[in-house]
């Protein structure tokens, strides 16, 4: 017999849900607040708490519910490399829980849902306690680069990169962060949407909250804007919103000026003098790239040489397996 059992959460449970994502280094996209606001525009945020058999919540797994005639679907949140299963190590690394864990949110979503996707971390490898459940699952890629000093992106990437940067900064482009260069990177993010088909995968109430919390108010996450402006042109070439937890800074929105020369090396020192920048304020940590499965994407990614994380994306879909496209 299970040791856990799963049902959906209130809003009186965010107390419970802060204290073990406080406790277990919780990261950004299982974070209540951002749960919420990755809902916004696409659904209504769900939270699924996992309790023990003396009731204390041990694992949380945020949902965006969306109801589609007589259908009502759980998919994972934004970004998706990061919104699955908030848990302890300890229960991450037991095959034993790891099933009974899968079980009890199997027998839930069966019951409530005609859909649910899920995204498991890097450190959850086992999930026959899904599949055995009727779940399907397919592997996503992401990429992530260690800062542990200044200039360590630099250092670490390709030698075409690291000529990129140093021609931006030797040309007078420098970096520049703070909340009053929000509209101009949402101007330039709409261009970089249009040229290269890039759905808005996370709603701008999002990237609003994270701003507003640019200043740690010990809610454990914040946002960061920054760009690199061209010092003759006065226009911003590239640009970024970085959002942060504990151990991660995560590259949610890039964009670049499409009618400047690629030349100029703008998004490359974006990169390396932003890296630097995060440093010098938290230490050390690991810059998220937030994706690599999109080839063009991957490309410009890849000449950082990051290193390569799998997460897994699974399916369950009226208790049949279903591979998601």
């Amino acid at each position: 017999m299970s040791r856990f059992t799963a049902r959906i959460l209130s809003s009186s449970d965010e107390a419970p849900w802060a204290v073990l994502w406080q406790r277990v280094g919780g990261s950004l996209g299982l974070h209540w607040r951002w749960c919420a606001c990755a809902a916004a525009g696409v659904g209504e945020p769900l939270r699924v708490g996992i309790f023990s058999s003396d009731g204390q919540l041990v694992a949380g797994i945020p949902f965006v519910q969306r109801r589609r005639r007589m259908r009502t679907e759980w998919h994972h949140p934004s970004p998706a490399s990061h919104a699955g299963l908030m848990a302890s190590q300890d229960l991450m690394n037991s095959e034993t829980a790891l099933r009974e864990i899968f079980e009890a949110l199997s027998a839930l979503t069966q019951r409530a849902t005609t859909r649910a996707e899920l995204v498991l971390p890097t450190p959850v490898a086992d999930v026959r306690g899904l599949l055995w459940q009727g779940w399907s699952a397919q592997p996503h890629y992401n990429y992530v680069s260690m800062i542990e000093e200044p200039g360590a992106l630099a250092r670490q990437s390709e030698n075409a990169a690291r000529r990129q940067g140093a021609k931006a900064e030797a040309a007078g482009f420098v970096l520049e962060t703070g909340n009053h260069l929000r509209a101009e990177i949402f101007a330039l993010w709409e261009k970089t949407q249009i040229r290269q088909n890039i759905p808005a995968y996370i709603h701008t109430s999002c990237y609003d909250m994270l701003l507003e919390e640019s200043e740690s108010d010990g809610r454990g996450i914040s946002g960061l804007a920054a760009a690199v402006r061209n010092p003759t042109t006065k226009r911003i070439e590239a640009a970024a919103i970085i959002g942060q937890d504990s151990q991660r800074a995560y590259y949610l929105l890039g964009a670049s000026d499409p009618d400047v020369e690629e030349a100029h090396g703008a998004p490359t020192y974006l990169h390396f003098a932003l890296s630097d920048h995060l440093f010098r304020n938290r230490g050390k940590f690991a810059y998220d790239w937030v994706g690599a499965n999109t080839p063009h994407i991957a490309q410009f990614k890849k000449k950082f040489r990051p290193r390569l994380e799998t997460y897994l994306r699974c399916a369950q879909r009226q208790g049949m397996a279903r591979i998601i496209p």
